[in-house]
């Protein structure tokens, strides 16, 4: 059980190192584009790749987007 709860400390002290590493710099954002488009001027296909649905379809209706990045 030692071995467990050593391991344990041994990741919370590599985190904790991190994270100090990095506090206290600031990171600079450039400005987002001017865009006129809506979230209605596109297109996506569905689950299945065989429709291909427009979201202006959508349109006056609850719209949930959700952004999922795979590493």
């Amino acid at each position: 059980m030692s071995g467990q709860s050593s391991g344990g400390v041994a990741v919370f002290a590599a985190f904790f190192g991190l994270l100090s590493s990095v506090s206290g710099q600031t990171v600079v954002c450039s400005q987002p584009a001017n865009s006129t488009s809506s979230v209605y001027d596109f297109s996506i296909q569905d689950i299945y790749q065989q429709r291909t649905m427009n979201l202006s379809e959508y349109r006056g209706k609850v719209l949930l987007v959700v952004n999922v990045a795979t590493y």
